[in-house]
C-alpha cells in the first residue's frame, strides 16, 4: 500500500513538472518582455530622479556650509581688524602726547577718525557675508 501511494505521488509530481516545462507562447512572451522592460525603465527613471534629488540637496547643504564658513571667516577678520585698529589708535594717541596745544588736539582727532574709519571698514567686510541680511 505504501508503495502504491509513493508511486502515485511520484507520477502526480512528474506530471506537474512536465506541465512546468511547457514553453510560453511567443505572443505571451513578447508581452511579458515588453512589460518587464517598461517596469525596468520606470524603476531606472525613479532611481535617477531620487539620485538627482539627493545630489541637489547635498549641493544646497554644501553651499550653505560654505556661506556659513565664509561668514565665520569674515567675523574673525573683523575682530582682528578692529583689534589692530584699536592698537594703532593707542599708538597714535601716545604719539599725540608729545605734541602741544592745537597740534595735540588735531592729532587725537585724526587718530579717532582713523579708528572710526577702520572699524567701519571691518564691519562692512563682515556685513557683506552675513547670510541673514
Amino acid at each position: 500500500m505504501k508503495t502504491l501511494v509513493v508511486v502515485v505521488g511520484t507520477m502526480i509530481a512528474l506530471c506537474g513538472l512536465a506541465a512546468c516545462q511547457k514553453h510560453e507562447a511567443a505572443t505571451d512572451n513578447r508581452a511579458d518582455v515588453a512589460k518587464a522592460q517598461s517596469e525596468a525603465s520606470k524603476d531606472v527613471a525613479e532611481a535617477r530622479k531620487n539620485a538627482d534629488s539627493k545630489v541637489a540637496d547635498a549641493s544646497k547643504d554644501r553651499a550653505a556650509s560654505q556661506a556659513a564658513l565664509g561668514h565665520e571667516v569674515a567675523k574673525t577678520d573683523e575682530d582682528v581688524a578692529i583689534t589692530a585698529a584699536k592698537g594703532a589708535h593707542k599708538v597714535a594717541t601716545e604719539r599725540c602726547e608729545a605734541l602741544a596745544g592745537d597740534a595735540r588736539a588735531m592729532c587725537k582727532r585724526q587718530a579717532d577718525a582713523d579708528l572710526e574709519s577702520a572699524t567701519a571698514r571691518a564691519h562692512q567686510g563682515r556685513a557683506a557675508t552675513d547670510p541673514k541680511p
